[in-house]
């Protein structure tokens, strides 16, 4: 794609319709050998088009999405994420006096910073890039590593690195277990260099508490730990499912339950710490919050037992649970067996689809599932378009 300089006009009269279509055209012409050419394009955008201030977010969120087309272009042939990360870290660098648009720092939201383009850019691939070894200390104990929380629903764009006193964008997981795994499964885990060894101990000795104690007589259902990961300024937020607590999460008949009672249907999980809130907020696909109070958590050896929302029924609304937000509105398969894993996610998410086409009169799904989540105010602006692809 060439831009003639004559082209370039007055942020006041510049088209909007025009760079879109042309980071749109970049999108689709994306060839496997072509990472450095596009990333020369999307700089000839923004250096030969002035962008009004107030539309900086709306292509931030556009170009955020043509990074992560570019990801997956780059891993066709198995290509690995670290070395895409290096290419992008080295060109970034070669770089002076980059326009505008890559430095502009959006607004405060919900209390936290909003980083710039090149932030975010290099803080997604260094999260990206971390779950890459990770998938492989996991890989034998699990069938399948979700990744959630922002760096799903806003990858190349809400990813924040430390800033100071500002904190930065953890990792939040989900690790589905293999019922068949056995101790020596968990070896790459306790030889591996990115936990701790006094985290790493810690693990184990409370999974086989998990295992041997809570699970069986039914005191808890997921295993959850904060790792701090070494040589980073963030953490990882794991959660551990059993396939069964898994299948219970996304086997739901919604338009079923709705008919019943008001209820809460609550997981128990053992946490290595407390859940840090009092109230746990859920919203359902109108936006309308639901404010669940959280039990007072049971301390017991090597953590506590926490019981937050698998999903809750309310006035007939349904409102998805807090686990349930790591995968809507979006969700990343790190890892997945066999495919198992992907198709019952998708299969969920066909359900809750089927369930809001059923319910509201407008047919405007897309937008229901970002309402039912409690940081939509922060979302990409194109998130929406993205997931009707």
């Amino acid at each position: 794609m060439n831009i003639n300089k004559s082209e370039r006009i007055p942020s006041i009269e510049y088209s909007r319709k025009k760079i879109v279509d042309q980071i749109d055209d970049l999108r689709e012409s994306l060839g496997v050998d072509s990472l450095e050419k596009t990333l020369e394009q999307i700089i000839e955008i923004f250096s030969l088009n002035s962008v009004d201030e107030e539309q900086v977010p709306f292509f931030q969120s556009k170009v955020a999405f043509l990074f992560e087309r570019l990801m997956e272009n780059w891993q066709k042939n198995g290509r690995t994420i670290s070395d895409f990360k290096k290419e992008i870290d080295n060109f970034f660098e070669s770089k002076n006096n980059l326009p505008y648009f890559f430095r502009h720092i959006r607004s405060e939201q919900l209390g936290k910073r909003q980083p710039d383009m090149i932030e975010s850019i290099q803080g997604t691939l260094d999260r990206f890039a971390r779950m890459e070894q990770l998938e492989v200390i996991f890989e034998k104990p699990c069938k399948g590593i979700i990744v959630g929380g922002s760096l799903s629903y806003g990858p190349f764009y809400n990813i924040r690195t430390r800033h100071g006193d500002n904190e930065s964008s953890d990792i939040d997981a989900i690790f589905v277990l293999d019922p068949d795994s056995i101790d020596k499964d968990w070896g790459r885990f306790m030889h591996c260099s990115d936990f701790s060894e006094s985290d790493k101990q810690k693990f184990i000795a409370r999974k086989d508490i998990f295992f041997q104690s809570l699970l069986p007589n039914g005191e808890a259902a997921i295993l959850s730990q904060k790792f701090p990961l070494k040589g980073a300024d963030y953490e990882i937020s794991t959660h551990f499912f059993t396939e069964e607590t898994f299948d219970s999460m996304l086997n739901i008949n919604i338009a079923e339950k709705i008919e019943g009672d008001n209820r809460v249907v609550v997981f128990k999980d053992y946490k290595s710490k407390p859940f840090p809130y009092n109230v746990c907020a859920q919203t359902n696909f109108e936006g309308t919050s639901y404010n669940y109070t959280v039990p007072v958590q049971r301390k017991i050896d090597e953590g506590v037992i926490t019981e937050l929302p698998a999903y809750i029924i309310n006035n007939h609304k349904f409102y998805p649970g807090i686990y349930q937000n790591l995968i809507l509105p979006a969700f990343s398969v790190f890892y997945d067996r066999n495919g198992e894993i992907t198709n019952k996610i998708s299969i969920f998410k066909n359900d809750i689809k089927t369930y809001i086409k059923n319910k509201y009169e407008e047919k405007d799904i897309e937008e229901r599932i970002l309402k039912s989540h409690i940081r939509n105010k922060i979302f990409p602006e194109t998130l929406k378009e993205e997931m009707e692809d």
